[in-house]
């Protein structure tokens, strides 16, 4: 009866043994054929020893971009404004038009401002037409009759305050003039400044050139 207990365990034993061993066998087969099949080791270590093989070119060139910027107060301010007049005649046209400039040089000089400060520029000075249609009995005619003359300037106004900018703003509204071209900024001495902002940029260069140096 021990014998045959001893039998029956000892053919268990072999049985589980085998098992396993045939378990550890597939799975070491099946690890190799994917890891074969991947091939990303290989691939990897190859380019890796090129890479590594390769002489590299260093650049003699070094670009270094600097920039400087300064803050200058403006000595003085053109306020550039675009005026447009129509009348019927050239002569009334014109008044019309010294009429309104006029009286902004007169609103002007109470803030300050003289007539030497206000400059002129005469854009154009042309004939306005309007189509008149005939009508005849089978067709119609469309004519160009002269219906008066438009004059265009602009108004330079200096200031050298730039609380005058609104007042400026103010009268020539009052006066029917809306359309602000543009406001020029003028310094004196930019040279001194374009001298300065040089010397800014070459101590600058200099930092950053003994920084890569290093």
């Amino acid at each position: 009866m021990k014998h045959s207990i001893y039998l029956v365990l000892l053919l268990c034993f072999s049985f589980s043994s085998a098992q396993i061993k045939g378990n550890a066998t597939t799975i070491s087969r099946q690890n190799v054929i994917h890891a074969e099949s991947l091939g990303n080791a290989n691939a990897y270590g190859n380019n890796l020893n090129t890479f590594r093989q390769r002489n590299l070119m260093p650049n003699p060139v070094i670009t270094i971009d600097v920039k400087a910027l300064n803050n200058i107060v403006a000595d003085s301010y053109t306020a550039v404004f675009n005026l447009v007049q129509i009348g019927e005649t050239a002569e009334a046209t014109n008044k019309l038009m010294n009429k309104r400039v006029n009286s902004v040089k007169n609103s002007l000089a109470m803030q300050g401002i003289v007539s030497n400060d206000i400059v002129i520029d005469v854009i154009s000075f042309v004939p306005v037409y309007e189509t008149v249609v005939e009508k005849k009995l089978f067709s119609k005619t469309y004519t160009e009759v002269p219906k008066g003359f438009e004059l265009q300037q602009n108004l330079h106004i200096k200031f050298t305050k730039v609380n005058q900018f609104e007042k400026i703003l103010a009268i020539c509204a009052k006066n029917e003039i809306y359309n602000l071209v543009k406001v020029d900024y003028f310094i004196k001495n930019i040279e001194v400044v374009y001298t300065k902002l040089r010397a800014e940029i070459l101590k600058t260069l200099k930092e950053k050139n003994n920084f890569i140096m290093i």
